[in-house]
């Protein structure tokens, strides 16, 4: 089990719940959510997420806006005001980081 504030997965099935309440998410949003609770409050670039939670192979032919894109997803899902996340949080000219 891995927890952050609110957040609690599941590891072996990816089930998540915010708040006991679950939560659905995608193959691929779950794998970047896993990711960032493993490293809470480590900042990573999106080249970065996308060589650890795609694969290093697949990374070469994405744009990195992609992983633009799934923290939006997660930030919906997960934040009370995703306008102003407090959970998955931008670190400007730098990354994303949890917490």
């Amino acid at each position: 089990m891995l927890r952050f504030g609110p957040i609690e997965m599941v590891v072996d099935t990816r089930q998540v719940r915010l708040n006991g309440t679950p939560v659905a998410l995608s193959p691929r949003e779950s794998q970047l959510l896993q990711f960032l609770l493993e490293h809470p409050g480590q900042i990573w670039h999106r080249e970065e997420l996308l060589s650890r939670v795609w694969g290093e192979g697949v990374a070469l032919d994405l744009d990195p806006k992609t992983v633009d894109v799934h923290i939006h997803w997660l930030r919906l899902k997960l934040e009370a005001n995703p306008a102003q996340p407090n959970l998955i949080t931008t670190v400007r000219g730098k990354g994303y980081r949890l917490g």
